[in-house]
């Protein structure tokens, strides 16, 4: 009897289906793994399905959270991972970071309005690169916009930091403040503000009737020409497993040009050849348009 009920457990151990590992991802919006067409401009969601969709042996938990909140729960729990996030020195030493980016584009630029800063910026060489240090040394008053949620990278969050009487920082907090902060730059309550030039192009639309001549742009020396938006986790012993499993799920993801279509949504036509250039620098693929 003892080894007919050996017999049975070893069988049923056999035949049973492993379990599966479950992924905890914080993300500012709640994530769906059905497409809509409202997320055309929204690349870490796209990709993000691409990522969770049919994954062997993991299954995935969204967890509504904006940056800090993810960055707490990132602390506190030993199995959250969130993504697209700029690397600093900071979260490399908080935080596990995945090896590849999940997803790469265009750079942040500086953006001004008003008449002082727009001469100041038609002043400043177009042959050499721009500093936003210069700008912030100018001793122009100015309102300079920033998005809390989000971190600019050390250079630009150390000068964030220190800034001079003459400049006001105005912080857009919550929901929606990639728009709301751009709702601010165009109707004048903002003087100058950092953006990804889709982000801004994509809201700027909505408002045919202000004037472009208004509004003026320039990459700047201490942000990147292009970036990639990385996966963090817990930086535990379960934080290790599922980012090696990330690590092997993006090395496949990226080689594939689903991957690349993805991105090339996101983006207008006239940018497309720049796209598939920082694609495939970033992942070491060849793919042409």
């Amino acid at each position: 009897m003892n080894r007919l009920i050996y017999a049975l457990a070893l069988l049923f151990a056999l035949v049973s289906p492993t379990q599966a590992e479950t992924l905890y991802w914080a993300s500012k919006t709640m994530l769906s793994l059905q497409q809509s067409k409202a997320d055309i401009f929204d690349l870490p969601g796209s990709t993000f399905r691409l990522l969770a969709t049919d994954w062997p042996g993991m299954e995935v938990v969204i967890i509504t959270a904006n940056t800090v909140r993810a960055e707490q729960l990132l602390r506190k729990r030993d199995d959250v991972c969130t993504g697209n996030k700029l690397i600093t020195e900071a979260r490399k030493n908080d935080f596990l970071v995945s090896e590849l980016p999940q997803t790469v584009f265009p750079g942040q630029r500086l953006y001004v309005r008003g008449t002082a800063l727009t001469q100041w910026l038609s002043d400043q060489p177009q042959q050499t690169e721009l500093s936003l240090q210069s700008l912030l040394s100018s001793g122009i008053r100015m309102t300079f916009g920033v998005n809390s949620d989000r971190s600019y990278g050390d250079r630009v969050d150390s000068l964030l930091n220190t800034l001079d009487d003459n400049i006001t920082l105005w912080s857009r907090p919550g929901d929606g403040n990639s728009r709301g902060l751009v709702d601010m730059f165009l109707a004048g309550r903002v003087d100058a503000m950092l953006e990804y030039p889709t982000v801004f192009h994509h809201y700027k639309k909505l408002y045919p009737d202000v004037d472009q001549l208004t509004q003026h742009s320039r990459a700047i020396s201490e942000l990147p020409e292009v970036a990639g938006g990385y996966i963090m986790c817990s930086k535990t012993d379960k934080g290790k497993q599922l980012m090696a499993a990330i690590n092997a799920r993006l090395k496949i993801l990226s080689q594939q040009r689903r991957y690349l279509d993805v991105h090339l949504d996101w983006f207008p036509s006239a940018l497309h050849s720049d796209i598939v250039d920082y694609y495939n620098h970033y992942y070491g693929t060849h793919f042409a348009l």
